[in-house]
């Protein structure tokens, strides 16, 4: 698995960002790979982004090559942007999961 990380900086206001979030949650679940996408804010800062998850580092490439990544990088509303990627340790979280299930 592999986690994509996008934060920027914009002017919203909590009910704006809401509004939005909730019309564009259903373009995410087309994704192919995409496993989830958690919508990230912080309304004090004025930082929004996204954490998504990817079945594999393919998947989350061909997101980045895709038009929804760039709509977003390339939106002149936005600033500041830090786009970092990372690969999921697959033991770690299997013991997590595990355990998770063994305490249920």
């Amino acid at each position: 698995m592999h986690i994509l990380i996008i934060n920027f900086t914009a002017n919203w206001t909590a009910e704006e960002y809401d509004q939005g979030t909730t019309e564009l949650a259903p373009v995410f679940a087309e994704v192919d790979g995409l496993i989830v996408k958690n919508f990230l804010f912080n309304h004090e800062t004025k930082t929004y982004g996204g954490c998504y998850m990817f079945n594999s580092k393919d998947d989350m490439e061909a997101y980045k090559k895709g038009e929804i990544f760039k709509s977003i990088i390339e939106n002149p509303d936005w600033s500041d942007f830090v786009v970092r990627d990372f690969e999921v340790h697959a033991e770690a979280l299997e013991i997590q999961k595990n355990l998770k299930e063994k305490a249920a």
